[in-house]
């Protein structure tokens, strides 16, 4: 198994991108962070198709992989991800991050890839097809947060929940009237 440092959880795309072992060495944003080695993985099947992403950021390139893909123990299987090679801009040299696990529907998946958490649940991985996110805004406390796949923690809230629609299945958009 290959562990990455750290991937951002992205609710506003719906790839998952790392940095690739086949990057040029030149390439910063490659050297500065760990890198996917197909060549060493047991589970690695090969696709090839190019893949581009544009973030409002920074964009990169470079091709789909399918493997499998652990988080915490919840395994997606055969998941499609981008293996990048090119990582131009420099946002992506200081990230301090390896790469981008996109949250958001598999209607704005680039090349139709489905996303992880879309993967985990198909596969009986996650109960249910809902995911939570925990962020600690407490100065006193160490700084953190915690994700919950396939549910949510109430120990994170006090009351009851509001569940409200969302407007389009893309992006996590939802109707205010205030």
């Amino acid at each position: 198994m290959q562990n990455f440092r750290v991937v951002v959880f992205d609710t506003g795309s719906s790839n998952l991108w790392i940095p690739s072992a086949d990057c040029s060495e030149l390439n910063l944003a490659c050297a500065f962070h760990n890198q996917y080695n197909h060549s060493i993985s047991s589970t690695y099947t090969p696709n090839g198709t190019d893949f581009h992403i544009q973030y409002g950021t920074g964009s990169l390139d470079g091709y789909v992989s399918l493997d499998n893909v652990d988080l915490a123990g919840l395994v997606a299987r055969d998941q499609g991800f981008a293996e990048a090679t090119k990582e131009p801009s420099v946002t992506f040299v200081a990230a301090r991050f390896d790469g981008i696990l996109g949250m958001a529907f598999p209607s704005i998946a680039e090349l139709g890839i489905p996303p992880v958490f879309s993967t985990l649940y198909a596969q009986g991985q996650v109960d249910e097809p809902i995911f939570s996110f925990y962020f600690n805004r407490d100065p006193s406390q160490e700084v953190g947060g915690q994700l919950d796949l396939g549910g949510y923690n109430p120990n994170y809230f006090i009351g009851d929940l509001d569940w409200h629609p969302v407007i389009r299945q893309a992006f996590w958009e939802l109707q205010m009237d205030q």
